[in-house]
């Protein structure tokens, strides 16, 4: 009896990949009937596609999500989560500076982590926010051994988000 049953599991395994296999149309291809091709674009999204200039953001480094704490009335009352883009000047490689960007990420950290950010007021709709002129100089002064301040054009803030 037990051999039956060891031949009956195996011929099940043997053929159960065929029972699984998808059927094979007439006249073409073989596949589920089910299936569609994605589209992923929509009439909106063509026509709003902006055009975008190259030589600025060949000449920009972006630091992505840097997390800065904030201060109120002397106590660590929230973080900021900030993405840097530090835009160059031209005649200077960009290359060079997203090779140091890990060595820039850190810096810009521990300099916002030893002088920390005090919590203001903005019109947002939670009331706080951060002081970005104060935090530009942070980013500018600890940038410095890393980029000279002529490479450096401009420094963007492209994302600053708190948590509530």
């Amino acid at each position: 009896m037990r051999y039956i049953a060891i031949i009956i599991l195996g011929a099940f395994l043997i053929s159960a990949p065929a029972y699984a296999a998808p059927a094979k149309k007439k006249g073409g291809s073989g596949g589920a009937s089910n299936q569609f091709k994605a589209n992923w674009k929509t009439e909106k999204e063509e026509k709003t596609q902006k055009s975008i200039d190259t030589k600025k953001v060949a000449q920009a480094v972006d630091i992505p999500m840097l997390v800065i704490p904030l201060m109120n009335r002397g106590y660590l009352s929230n973080y900021a989560y900030v993405a840097v883009r530090i835009n160059l000047n031209d005649g200077y490689d960009a290359w060079a500076v997203r090779g140091k960007s890990h060595f820039i990420k850190d810096a810009i950290i521990r300099k916002t982590h030893t002088k920390k950010l005090a919590l203001v007021e903005t019109n947002y709709e939670n009331g706080y926010g951060v002081d970005v002129d104060e935090l530009k100089i942070l980013v500018q002064s600890a940038v410095e051994p890393w980029v000279s301040q002529e490479a450096i054009n401009t420094i963007e803030f492209m994302k600053i988000d708190m948590q509530k």
